[in-house]
C-alpha cells in the first residue's frame, strides 16, 4: 500500500507548480532531462509510505498520523530533482536551494 497525504491546492502552490513546471521544460530542452512532459492533471501529495510498508502495517503507520497536525502553512527552503529506475534505484540530478 501506499499512503499520500494530499495538499490544498492554494494560489502560491499553483505558482510553484508553473515555476517547476517552466524549469523541467527548460531542463528537457537543454538535454539534461529527457521526455518531460507537463502533467496536465497534477495533483500535489507528499507520500508517506512506498515499497516500504505492508498492508500488516497499514494500520499502525495511519494512527501515527492521525495526531499530525497538517493545516500549518509550509515553506519550501529547497527541493531537489531525482531520476528513479527500478534496476539503479534514486540518482540526484540537481539541487535547488
Amino acid at each position: 500500500p501506499v499512503v499520500h497525504i494530499r495538499w490544498y491546492v492554494d494560489k502560491n502552490l499553483i505558482k510553484l507548480w508553473k515555476n517547476l513546471t517552466n524549469l523541467l521544460e527548460k531542463m528537457n530542452s537543454e538535454g539534461l532531462i529527457i521526455n518531460y512532459k507537463k502533467d496536465l492533471n497534477w495533483q500535489p501529495k507528499t507520500t508517506l509510505a512506498f515499497n516500504d510498508s505492508s498492508y500488516n502495517k497499514l494500520s499502525e503507520i495511519l494512527e501515527i498520523t492521525r495526531n499530525i497536525e497538517f493545516n500549518d502553512p509550509m515553506e519550501i527552503k529547497s527541493f531537489s530533482l531525482y531520476e528513479y529506475t527500478k534496476n539503479g534505484g534514486e540518482k540526484n540530478i540537481k539541487n535547488f536551494l
